[in-house]
């Protein structure tokens, strides 16, 4: 069976060519050698989800408390860590 899509290397390098930055959740999930299948079952967050917040066509910030927590836990980060706006970011983190 033919294996579909592209591999990760050839996505990087069509991302580079056209100047989109990858995700702090995306750069934060292959540091931790995760695929984005990897991550659903760990987190139970659907890959569908996960693709779109890589791509941006979703905001990680609009993100339900539930979503960020299973995504943090399963990254073993902190929430502040895969947020994308620094002013949400800084009020994560004056909640601690």
């Amino acid at each position: 069976m033919k294996k579909r899509g592209i591999s990760p290397e050839q996505a990087k390098k069509i991302r580079e060519e056209k100047g989109i930055e990858d995700t702090k959740l995306q750069k934060m999930r292959v540091a931790k050698g995760f695929s984005q299948k990897d991550l659903s079952v760990v987190t139970g967050v659907t890959v569908r989800t996960i693709q779109c917040y890589e791509q941006r066509t979703r905001s990680i910030d609009s993100a339900r408390l539930k979503t960020l927590c299973a995504l943090a836990l399963g990254l073993n980060c902190r929430i502040a860590d895969i947020l994308e706006d620094e002013k949400l970011i800084d009020r994560y983190k004056m909640v601690r």
